[in-house]
């Protein structure tokens, strides 16, 4: 297949998994503060100082979603792995399975 036939579509999803991978390897490069860090006062709004404001306990929600990429990833990975570890069921087990219920 030619990269001009593939829709854009896949090319925008291949952007935001390149985006979200970039975000997860380098976090710690290219988040403002740390992950658990507080740096601010409760709830501080939008704003030149927090990007995305503050959270209740005062830690930089734009730093906190750079490292949360991290653990979206490895959820999304453990579930492509483990979905195709077990056996797909077939059509026709779980048709079988209906016919015996519905008779008894």
């Amino acid at each position: 297949m030619r990269l001009k036939q593939i829709p854009i579509s896949a090319w925008v999803g291949i952007a935001g998994i390149a985006l979200a991978l970039f975000c997860a390897l380098f976090a710690p490069l290219i988040a403002p503060y740390g992950e658990r860090e507080i740096v601010g006062s409760v709830w501080e709004p939008m704003g030149g100082t927090y990007l995305l404001g503050t959270d209740n306990l005062g830690r930089d929600l734009l730093s906190r979603m750079i490292y949360g990429t991290r653990t979206t990833l490895t959820v999304a990975r453990f579930h492509s792995v483990s979905s195709s570890a077990s056996p797909p069921r077939s059509r026709a087990a779980s048709s079988t399975r209906r016919c015996r219920a519905s008779t008894t």
